[in-house]
């Protein structure tokens, strides 16, 4: 039976459209194998290939569409995007580098370019691309956060929609990255600790601030009459929903959450929440002043050893110890327990954070 090509191109298409990788890589092969100069099919399968994780064969067809057209621009990014994931970050350079000598004004080239400098540490090279990058489009607005962790600038919070982009694109593979690959162990550490620490037989009501896709309402659903979760990220609360772990899943800023709704919680818990936030000063007010009943505040923090909170360089933000001690003497918050911790991989190294409970 002869093979209807068109056909047989709009289902790969679609599969790749869904993420349905494999299936994709299967009807590229199928289609090449008829007409094997079809620069666009493979350029697809590789991009295919390198979503699954087959980084040497996605290489392998990205260079030789190369060798069939040595001017496509947006085969050099895709090659300096499997580069990178491969942390071959020089040879990724130099590909972003050609992309945009083809052309000049492609601006996801300049983004990645930038990305790429940042993550070996080049931030003066970061800077100018990412600055580029607004240039020719300022539509990028989240990158004025990431230009300002990168020139020191302290004072200019992430913007709601920074965030949010940041966690919609990482969500397919959160869980996965953060507790297989960084190992992660903050939920686990939380519920151990209040499980010890309470002997009631229920935790009672626990809003999770930042619940993302469930990590910390998975290890606690089980010790609590109630549970609510606020996220930012529509893409993290739609898998959080499929884990029903939840009594209700809000999709809101949590300042915002705070000063409107009537609060009546036991527990409050932010893992890995504060890090994009910076300046607790109006959370910690909230929470105190509106919620109607005594109750706990635990989270978690990248640490400094400096007097207040700091912006680094990689975009998130880190809190002193001295900085939560003055907003506890400020806002009548005691600690009960507080530890210096490992939080999680960066680079391979784990970073230095900080586990705290307060009751107010």
């Amino acid at each position: 039976m002869k093979l209807n090509m068109a056909e047989l191109t709009k289902k790969a298409f679609s599969a790749h459209k869904k993420g349905n990788y494999e299936k994709a890589e299967r009807l590229y092969k199928k289609i090449l194998n008829v007409n094997s100069k079809d620069i666009n099919i493979y350029n697809l399968l590789a991009v295919a290939q390198k979503n699954l994780g087959k980084l040497n064969e996605a290489e392998k067809n990205f260079r030789k569409i190369l060798e069939i057209k040595p001017s496509s621009p947006d085969v050099y990014y895709n090659l300096g995007n499997m580069l990178r994931k491969k942390r071959r970050y020089d040879e990724a350079i130099e590909n972003y580098k050609y992309a945009i000598k083809i052309k000049s004004n492609f601006v996801g080239a300049y983004y990645n370019l930038a990305s790429a400098y940042k993550e070996i540490e080049a931030y003066e090279e970061a800077i100018k691309n990412y600055k580029k990058v607004l240039e020719l489009d300022p539509n990028y607005k989240e990158l004025n956060h990431i230009i300002a962790s990168l020139e020191g600038d302290n004072t200019s919070p992430p913007s709601r929609d920074y965030v949010e982009k940041l966690f919609d694109l990482y969500s397919p593979e959160f869980d996965t990255s953060l507790v297989e690959n960084l190992k992660y162990k903050i939920p686990q550490l939380i519920s151990n600790l209040i499980v010890n620490k309470d002997t009631q037989n229920s935790l009672g009501s626990i809003l999770d601030l930042g619940c993302g896709t469930g990590l910390v309402g998975s290890e606690l659903k089980k010790y609590c009459s109630y549970i609510i979760g606020i996220d930012l990220s529509k893409s993290m609360l739609e898998i959080a929903q499929k884990k029903k772990i939840y009594d209700k899943l809000i999709y809101t800023d949590i300042a915002d959450y705070l000063n409107q709704e009537n609060l009546k919680h036991n527990y409050f818990i932010a893992a890995d929440v504060f890090i994009y936030i910076g300046n607790l000063d109006n959370i910690f007010e909230l929470i105190k002043s509106k919620n109607e009943i005594k109750g706990k505040l635990i989270f978690s923090t990248e640490i400094n050893n400096g007097d207040s909170y700091a912006l680094e360089k990689h975009g998130r933000y880190s809190h002193s110890e001295k900085y939560i001690k003055a907003l506890c003497n400020k806002y009548d918050y005691k600690i009960s327990y507080f530890k210096r911790i490992p939080l999680r991989k960066e680079k391979e190294i784990f970073l230095s954070g900080g586990l705290y409970i307060l009751d107010f």
